[in-house]
C-alpha cells in the first residue's frame, strides 16, 4: 500500500513558502482553517457500504493511485510491483500490465495513471522514456506517444479536445496544455505568479483536482499553501489557505529539500494535504494527515472555509483513521473509495469494538489473511447530506 514516501512529496501543498506572489488579474481569496476537530460518523455522511476484496491472483505491492471506471477498477502500483492491475467490480483480476525495460508500448517509472474523457481507455505517463501510453479497459495498447519534447511530466489531465499536463520545474512551463496528440497548444507558466520557482527539485504526482465540469480543475502547488483553480486553460482565483502559524513551515529555518522538509513535519506533526481528493460541487473533501494519524478535511469552495474533522473509532470510520495514509479517494457517481491492506484491516477488525457499529455486518463477514490483496471500501455518499459549515 502508500507509504510514507509519496505523501512526503506533497505533503508541503497548504504550509506557507514565504514566497510572494505577483500581482495578477486572477482573484487571489483567504481560505479560512477551523483546525478544531469534530466529531463526525461516518454513518451521517455515507449512505452505504460496500466491501471489495481485491483477487489475490496476482499480489498488489502497494496502491499508488487508483481509478475507478465503469465495469473496472484501475491500480497503479508505482513504488513496489510497478505494474497496472485491471479488476472488475466485484474485485476478479482481469489483467495486469507489467513494466518494461524501454521498449516501445511498455512503460518504465509508470505515474498518473488517468481515466480517458469517455471512460473507455486509461492512460499512464512512463517517466523514464517520457512517452504516454493510452490502453482500452482489459489492458490493451491503444496508443504509444512520444512526449519528450514536453518535458518531464508529473500529472495529466483529459479534455474533450486535448489534455492538460504538469510539467517538473526545469522550465517556467508549469501546466502545459495539448491537443489529443499531445502537440502544445497553451501553457501556463510559474513565473506568472511566482517571483521565484515555488517548488523544490523531485517529484511529486497528482497535482490535478479534477471536477465534474469539463475544463474546469484545480492545482495545487507543491511549496505553497496555493491552490488554483484553472477553467478554460486559464487560472481564474488563487486559493491562499490561510493555516494557523504552527502548522506552517519557515523554509529559512528548515531548508528546502524533500528530506529537510519531510523530517521537519514528521518531528512537528504538522498537518498536510496527501495526493487524493474529491469534489462534490462546491465541496472538496481532503485527505490530509497529521505526522501519521489520518484526519478528513472539508473545503467549502463557495464560502472559502476549511475544516478538519476528527476520526470516530467507534463508528469504524476507515476513511479518516486510516485513509491519508493507506488510501485513495475517486469520484464517481458520489462514491468515494480507500483501500486499506488486508494485514492492517484484520488488526483494525480484532482491535476494535464496532459492534455498535451500522457497519457491523458488513465487516463481520469479512475473511482475510496477512498475505491477502488489499480491501476496498467503497462509500456511497447520502444525497441530503448537510456539509457541516452552518
Amino acid at each position: 500500500m502508500k507509504t510514507f514516501i509519496f505523501p512526503f512529496f506533497l505533503i508541503v501543498v497548504l504550509f506557507g513558502c514565504n514566497q510572494k506572489v505577483k500581482e495578477i488579474k486572477s482573484e487571489i481569496i483567504r481560505v479560512e482553517v477551523d483546525d478544531r476537530g469534530e466529531e463526525i460518523l461516518m454513518s451521517s455522511l455515507v449512505d452505504t457500504v460496500t466491501i471489495i476484496q481485491l483477487d489475490n491472483t496476482d499480489l498488489i505491492g502497494s496502491i499508488d493511485e487508483l481509478v475507478w471506471a465503469e465495469n473496472r477498477i484501475l491500480i497503479l502500483d508505482r513504488s513496489k510491483m510497478l505494474k497496472v492491475f485491471i479488476f472488475d467490480l466485484y474485485g476478479n483480476l482481469i489483467s495486469t500490465i507489467s513494466s518494461g525495460e524501454g521498449e516501445p508500448g511498455r512503460f518504465v517509472f509508470p505515474s498518473s495513471l488517468t481515466l480517458s474523457v469517455e471512460g473507455n481507455s486509461f492512460y499512464v505517463i512512463s517517466g523514464r522514456t517520457k512517452r504516454i501510453l493510452e490502453y482500452d479497459l482489459d489492458g490493451k495498447l491503444l496508443n504509444d506517444f512520444d512526449v519528450k519534447t514536453l518535458g518531464h511530466l508529473d500529472d495529466l489531465q483529459p479534455f474533450v479536445n486535448g489534455f492538460a499536463i504538469k510539467t517538473r520545474p526545469d522550465n517556467e512551463e508549469s501546466i502545459v496544455f495539448t491537443d489529443l496528440k499531445f502537440s502544445k497548444t497553451d501553457l501556463i507558466k510559474s513565473s506568472d505568479f511566482f517571483d521565484e520557482p515555488p517548488i523544490v527539485s523531485g517529484g511529486a504526482v497528482n497535482y490535478f483536482y479534477p471536477t465534474d465540469e469539463q475544463e474546469r480543475f484545480f492545482y495545487k502547488d507543491i511549496l505553497s499553501n496555493k491552490i488554483f483553480e484553472i477553467r478554460n486553460r486559464k487560472v481564474v482565483k488563487i486559493y491562499d489557505v490561510d493555516l494557523p502559524d504552527s502548522y506552517e513551515i519557515d523554509y529559512k529555518e528548515v531548508g528546502r529539500s524533500i528530506g529537510e522538509v519531510s523530517n521537519a513535519i514528521s518531528e512537528r506533526g504538522l498537518v498536510g494535504l496527501s495526493n487524493n481528493h474529491v469534489t462534490f460541487g462546491d465541496y472538496m473533501l481532503m485527505d490530509v494527515h497529521n505526522a501519521g494519524r489520518g484526519q478528513l478535511a472539508i473545503w467549502n469552495i463557495e464560502e472559502n472555509k476549511i475544516k478538519f474533522i476528527s476520526n470516530v473509532v467507534n463508528d469504524l470510520s476507515v476513511l479518516t483513521d486510516v485513509n491519508a495514509i493507506w488510501g485513495s479517494f475517486n469520484n464517481a457517481s458520489g462514491k468515494m473509495v480507500t483501500a486499506v491492506e488486508a494485514a492492517l484491516m484484520t488488526q483494525l477488525l480484532e482491535n476494535v469494538d464496532y459492534s455498535s457499529s451500522p457497519y457491523a455486518p458488513i465487516f463481520e463477514n469479512l475473511k482475510l489473511a496477512k498475505d491477502d490483496n488489499p480491501v476496498l471500501i467503497v462509500y456511497h455518499l447520502k444525497k441530503d447530506y448537510k456539509w457541516p459549515f452552518d
